[in-house]
C-alpha cells in the first residue's frame, strides 16, 4: 500500500476520559501514524493537567483539533451540544483529510448537512445508548442520571446513527454483539459492517515483574494518602469508569461475602462522584473499609503494573461494547472474572480464557471469586490462556491491518 492516505477522527469524548472510545481513538491513531498515515483528531480540549501527558502531545503524523468549551463532560457527551460547539472546528479540519471516522455518533448536526459529501465516511460504534441505559436501570433503578440520559440524550444518538449511517462506506462496531444489534434494530446492511474490536497495545500492556508492580501499587497508596502497605495479600482489582453500569457496588457486596482477611480490593477510576460516595459507604456498612482502597484516577503508565500485581481482575458490568480494561488485564497476565453480557463472551471463553458469571449478581460473583482464590492451578491456566488469546486476536499490532483495508477501501471478506 502507498501510504498517501489521511484520516480524521471525530470523537465527543475528551481524550483523558476513562473509557473505550478515548483509548480506541488514541491507540488507533498512534498505530496508523506508525504506518505512515496522516492522522487528525477532533476532540474536546483536555484539561491543563492532561496536556502534559505522553499520549496527548502532538506526534509525527498526528494533529489535534481541540474544541474549546467550558461545558461539563456530561454535557459535552450530548451529541447535539457537541456537534454545535465543534462545527467550526470540524469544518476547518475536514478539508485536509480523505477519510473521516466518526465515533459515538458525535456529529448530529453535521449529519443533516453535506459537509462530508466528498469524503469516505466511516462510523465506529462503541456502544448503543438506549440498551446501556435500559440494562443499567434494570439492575440499578435508583439512577436519575441514566433515566435522564435515556429520555433526553439517547434519542439524539439514535437520530444521529440513523442519519449518518446511510452516508457511510463502512460501519465499524467494536464487537459482534453490537453488529447484531445494528442489523436487528437499525436495519444496517451486512455488507457495510466490519467488526474491528477494541484492542490493546501488547508492547505496552504485558506482564511486569511482581516485585516492581507491588512497589508501584504501594507508592500509589502513599500518594493517595492511604496508610497501608500491601505485602502478600491477594489483590482483587477493579479498573474502570465509576458508574452503576460497571457494577462496582456488586463487587463490594461480593467482596464482603468472602470474609477473607488475606484479600484486598483495589479500586481505580473516576466518574460519578455520587456513585463513588455510595460505594465507599457500602464498604463501611459491610465492615470491610480496612480492606477496600480507592485510588481514584492514576497515570496511564501505572496501569500495567496494577494489572500485573492483581490476583484477579473483576468487571461485573450490566452492559458493555467490548471493554478495553479486560483486554489490558488479560494482556498483563491477570485472570479475569466478568459478566456474561454484551460483547464480553467474545473475549472470555468460560473456564478457558477467564470466568463468566451469568448475571450481575453478588452471590454468584462471590462464589466465583472463592473458586479462583482457592484454586491456584485454575488461576494459572486462565492467566496463560487469556494472555495468549489477547495477543493473537485483540492486539493493535494484529487489527490495524483490518483498519488499513478500510482506509484504502479494499474488498472485505467475512465482514462479521
Amino acid at each position: 500500500m502507498n501510504n498517501n492516505k489521511s484520516i480524521l477522527h471525530i470523537v465527543q469524548t475528551p481524550l483523558d476520559f476513562p473509557g473505550g472510545p478515548a483509548t480506541y481513538v488514541r491507540e488507533i491513531s498512534r498505530h496508523l501514524a506508525k504506518k505512515g498515515i496522516k492522522v487528525g483528531i477532533v476532540a474536546p480540549a483536555p484539561s491543563k493537567r492532561m496536556k502534559s501527558t505522553p499520549y496527548i502531545r502532538d506526534e509525527e503524523g498526528i494533529t489535534f483539533y481541540f474544541v474549546e468549551t467550558r461545558f461539563l463532560n456530561s454535557l459535552i457527551r450530548t451529541p447535539l451540544i457537541y456537534s454545535i460547539k465543534a462545527h467550526r472546528t470540524i469544518m476547518q479540519a475536514v478539508e485536509d483529510y480523505d477519510v473521516i471516522n466518526i465515533h459515538v455518533e458525535s456529529t448530529l448536526l453535521q449529519g443533516f448537512t453535506s459537509l462530508f459529501k466528498d469524503k469516505t465516511l466511516l462510523l465506529t460504534i462503541h456502544g448503543i445508548h438506549p440498551f446501556e441505559d435500559i440494562e443499567t436501570l434494570k439492575h440499578y433503578p435508583i439512577n436519575p442520571h441514566r433515566l435522564i440520559h435515556l429520555i433526553a440524550v439517547s434519542p439524539q444518538h439514535a437520530i444521529s446513527l440513523k442519519k449518518i449511517s446511510p452516508k457511510c462506506r463502512y460501519l465499524i462496531p467494536v464487537s459482534k454483539f453490537l453488529a447484531d444489534l445494528l442489523i436487528k434494530y437499525y436495519k444496517a446492511p451486512k455488507e457495510k459492517l466490519v467488526v474491528i474490536p477494541n484492542s490493546v497495545d501488547i508492547e505496552t500492556f504485558k506482564p511486569q515483574p511482581f516485585t516492581k508492580a507491588l512497589k508501584v501499587l504501594n507508592k500509589l497508596l502513599v500518594i493517595k494518602g492511604i496508610n497501608k502497605i500491601i505485602t502478600n495479600e491477594k489483590i482483587i482489582l477493579f479498573i474502570g469508569r465509576l458508574e452503576p453500569r460497571k457494577g462496582l457496588h456488586i463487587l463490594i457486596k461480593s467482596f464482603s461475602k468472602l470474609n477473607d482477611k488475606s484479600c484486598s480490593l483495589i479500586i481505580v477510576g473516576a466518574g460519578d462522584s455520587h456513585y463513588v460516595k455510595k460505594c465507599i459507604e457500602l464498604a463501611e456498612k459491610y465492615g470491610i473499609s480496612n480492606q477496600v482502597f480507592y485510588l481514584g484516577k492514576v497515570s496511564y503508565s501505572s496501569l500495567k503494573f496494577l494489572y500485573s500485581v492483581a490476583y484477579v481482575y473483576v468487571l461485573p458490568s450490566m452492559f458493555e461494547g467490548l471493554p478495553t480494561t479486560v483486554l489490558e488485564a488479560m494482556a498483563c497476565g491477570s485472570p479475569v472474572i466478568a459478566t456474561k453480557v454484551s460483547g464480553l463472551p467474545e473475549i472470555i471463553k468460560h473456564n478457558l480464557t477467564g470466568l463468566l458469571i451469568s448475571n450481575p449478581d453478588h452471590i454468584e460473583l462471590a462464589n466465583t471469586l472463592k473458586l479462583i482464590l482457592e484454586d491456584e492451578d485454575l488461576r494459572k491456566k486462565l492467566s496463560v490462556n487469556g494472555l495468549n488469546y489477547v495477543r493473537k486476536y485483540f492486539s493493535w499490532q494484529a487489527n490495524i491491518e483490518k483498519y488499513l483495508k478500510l482506509i484504502y477501501d479494499k474488498t472485505y471478506n467475512n465482514i462479521i
